[in-house]
C-alpha cells in the first residue's frame, strides 16, 4: 500500500523479465489468517480415469463438503499406469493431510504395500483388502447384466471392452462372461472384443468386428463409456437398429447416454456416491475415529434407457 504507482510497474517488469513465479506456499502462509483450511487433500488419479472420472468424483466431494462446517482444500496429481510410485514422495505429511488413490493398477497397489506412506489413504474403486477403500462391486455389474439378457430372451450375447488396467475392470467383464455361460448363453470368442484404447474409434472398431459376423449378435454390453458413441455410429451405417436389431448395455455414467439416439441404458458406476464414501473414510482416518482398514462396497442399479428395456417383471435385487 506504501509503494508508488511507478515503483510497483517497475517491480513488475522486472520481474516478468526474470520470468519470476511467485511460490504458492509462501503466500499461503502470507494468507493463512484469513483462511486456513483444517486439511489438505491429495487426489492421486490415473492418466486414463482423468477425463471420466474427475466431475462425478468433485460433485461427490463438493457434496459432502457442504453437509461440512469445516474447510478442506484438494489437489490433483496425475500418475501413469504401474508408476503411482513416482508419486510417493508427494504423499508427504508436510503437505497433506491425507490421500484418495483412483485408479491404481496391481503394481501400483503392490508397491503401496512395500512402502510406508506417511499420511492416511484411501483406494477409490478397489477392492483390495490391504488397503482401506470405497468401491463398485464389479462382479454384480456384469453378472446383472448377463441376467438382465437372459431374462429378456437373448441368446447371442457380445461384449466390447478394454484392456484392462486394474482388478475391477477385469472383474465386470469375467464375471459378464461367467455368468452368461451358466444362463446357457455363453458368449462366442468372435463375440469378445477387447481394443487396447478405449476411444470413440475404438467403439467404431469393435462393433464393426462383430457386425462383420456371419450371425451377429442380439445384444451387447459395453464396459467402456467412451466407446459407446462410435460403436453407435457402426450400427448406424450397418442400417442395425437398437434395440429392433440389439439391444445395447453400457457400463459408466455420461451426459451422452441420455441425449443420444436412441438413449443408452446403462449400469450406473456411482462414481459420485464411491467418492462421497472415500472421502468421508479418509476424514475418519485423519481424525484418528476409524482404526484398522475398512472397505465399502456399493452395489450397481440400471439407468434403463431406449437402447434396451428392463426386467420382465421388474429388476431383481
Amino acid at each position: 500500500m506504501r509503494i508508488s504507482k511507478a515503483t510497483q510497474q517497475r517491480v513488475l517488469e522486472k520481474a516478468k523479465e526474470l520470468n519470476y513465479q511467485p511460490n504458492i506456499y509462501a503466500r499461503r502462509l502470507r494468507k493463512s489468517a484469513d483462511y486456513t483450511p483444517k486439511h489438505v487433500i491429495a487426489f492421486l488419479i490415473e492418466e486414463r480415469y482423468y477425463s471420466i472420472l474427475i466431475g462425478p468424483f468433485f460433485q461427490g466431494v463438493f457434496s459432502y463438503l457442504e453437509s461440512m462446517d469445516v474447510p478442506i482444500d484438494v489437489n490433483l496429481h496425475r500418475f501413469h499406469r504401474d508408476h503411482l510410485e513416482d508419486l510417493f514422495e508427494v504423499m508427504d505429511p508436510s503437505r497433506y493431510s491425507g490421500a484418495i488413490i483412483g485408479g491404481a493398477s496391481p503394481a501400483d497397489e503392490e508397491a503401496l504395500s512395500h512402502v510406508s506412506i506417511g499420511i492416511p489413504f484411501v483406494l477409490f474403486n478397489s477392492d483390495d483388502a490391504r488397503f482401506s477403500s470405497a468401491y463398485l462391486d464389479s462382479v454384480e455389474v456384469g453378472r446383472k447384466c448377463a441376467e438382465l439378457f437372459a431374462s429378456r430372451g437373448h441368446h447371442y450375447p457380445a461384449l466390447i471392452t478394454s484392456i484392462a488396467v486394474n482388478n475391477a475392470e477385469y472383474q465386470r467383464g469375467k464375471a459378464f462372461l461367467d455368468r452368461c455361460a451358466e444362463l446357457s448363453i455363453p458368449v462366442a470368442d468372435s463375440c469378445v472384443q477387447i481394443s487396447e484404447d478405449r476411444l470413440t474409434r475404438d467403439g467404431f472398431e469393435m462393433m464393426t468386428n462383430l457386425l462383420n459376423n456371419p450371425d451377429h449378435p442380439d445384444c451387447v454390453f459395453m464396459v467402456r463409456s467412451n466407446m459407446v458413441p462410435g460403436a453407435l455410429e457402426a450400427c448406424r451405417q450397418r442400417g442395425i437398429r437398437i434395440p429392433e436389431d440389439m439391444e445395447l448395455v453400457a457400463y459408466g455414467e455420461s451426459s451422452y447416454f441420455e441425449l443420444s439416439s436412441p438413449s443408452v441404458t446403462s449400469i450406473h458406476g456411482l462414481v459420485e456416491e464411491t467418492s462421497r464414501r472415500a472421502l468421508e473414510m479418509l476424514i475418519r482416518k485423519i481424525n484418528l475415529e476409524q482404526i484398522g482398514e475398512v472397505h465399502e462396497k456399493l452395489h450397481p442399479h440400471f439407468e434403463f434407457r431406449e437402447s434396451c428395456g428392463g426386467f420382465p417383471g421388474g429388476e431383481k435385487k
